[in-house]
């Protein structure tokens, strides 16, 4: 007998993690902008990244990988991404030039990634340099606002902030590449194929 497809794959447990790492967003820039409140949004980070890191471990493992969770996981990532350097930069905490660099790749990201699926009608699996980036962020996000909440020297402090961030847009831009070389192959793998069923 042929096996049958779940048919609520969607309902998985990573997929559940992803929209909750969604509504912390939310619940981050509310406590971030308020200082009585900023441990709130330090334990919110903490929490996001550590959910960030089970629903990929659950999914691989417990064979609970789903094609809305190839999608709803990276969204999760970006949107925290975006909104956690906005609000560092809205606050004067983070200069908007590194804040530029991390939007600029996000988006080149997002329009790719739909400009592949258009075409090829595919989408590219995360890879693991894609995860380091992302672990990379979560930590730099952390680190900085403890940093901060600790009210060191400020140009103590700006120095720990530039070292971090460069590190991960480093990394990040590392990752923009590789993900452009794997999309430049599938493209050119779907029009090979397109020609050689003509």
């Amino acid at each position: 007998m042929v096996p049958t497809k779940r048919r609520h794959d969607w309902a998985t447990i990573p997929n559940f993690l992803s929209l909750v790492r969604i509504l912390l967003v939310v619940l981050f820039c509310v406590f971030y902008f308020n200082q009585n409140t900023q441990w709130v949004a330090l334990l919110i980070l903490i929490v996001s990244g550590l959910t960030d890191t089970l629903d990929g471990y659950i999914a691989r493992h417990y064979n609970q990988v789903s094609n809305l969770g190839k999608v709803l996981d990276p969204f999760a990532d970006k949107l925290f991404t975006l909104s956690t350097v906005i609000c560092f930069s809205l606050s004067g905490f983070l200069p908007w030039w590194i804040t530029g660099v991390i939007i600029i790749k996000e988006l080149i990201m997002i329009f790719g990634g739909l400009f592949l699926y258009k075409k090829v009608k595919g989408i590219i699996p995360a890879r693991w340099y894609g995860k380091v980036t992302t672990v990379l962020f979560f930590a730099t996000f952390i680190l900085s606002l403890f940093f901060e909440l600790l009210n060191i020297e400020k140009h103590v402090l700006t120095i720990i902030v530039y070292v971090l961030f460069c590190t991960a847009i480093l990394f990040s831009l590392f990752s923009l590449v590789s993900y452009i070389k794997i999309a430049v192959k599938m493209n050119k793998e779907k029009t090979t194929k397109g020609k050689d069923t003509k």
